[in-house]
């Protein structure tokens, strides 16, 4: 992980998979397909569909980036893993949903 600035993730039925999480947290930048569902905003890259040709493009694009851009989106990168993707966020959105779900009125 000291020695790249990406992790690529190409794949066709994942919901948010935890290796690619993992990298977040350490700071590498995703490069993923739709079907991971994560959303890239401004840090990372979504893949548009998981060709060969397209991922070779984009690695190329990438390869160009300069250090500067690369150190802003592994910053943004990591700061979204660990509000978004953390063991405290996932438990603040569990105890959101519960609370919605007990507030909800039900109907007999």
């Amino acid at each position: 992980m000291d020695r790249c600035n990406f992790v690529i993730f190409p794949s066709c039925a994942e919901g948010q998979p935890g290796s690619v999480i993992e990298c977040m947290h350490q700071g590498l930048i995703p490069v993923v397909s739709r079907e991971s569902n994560i959303d890239t905003d401004d840090y990372g890259i979504t893949l548009s569909e998981c060709s060969i040709e397209e991922i070779s493009r984009v690695v190329s694009d990438l390869t160009k980036c300069p250090p500067e851009r690369c150190e802003e989106m592994s910053l943004k990168t990591r700061k979204t893993s660990v509000n978004d993707f953390s063991a405290d966020a996932f438990s603040k959105n569990l105890e959101n949903a519960i609370k919605c779900i007990l507030s909800t009125k039900r109907t007999s």
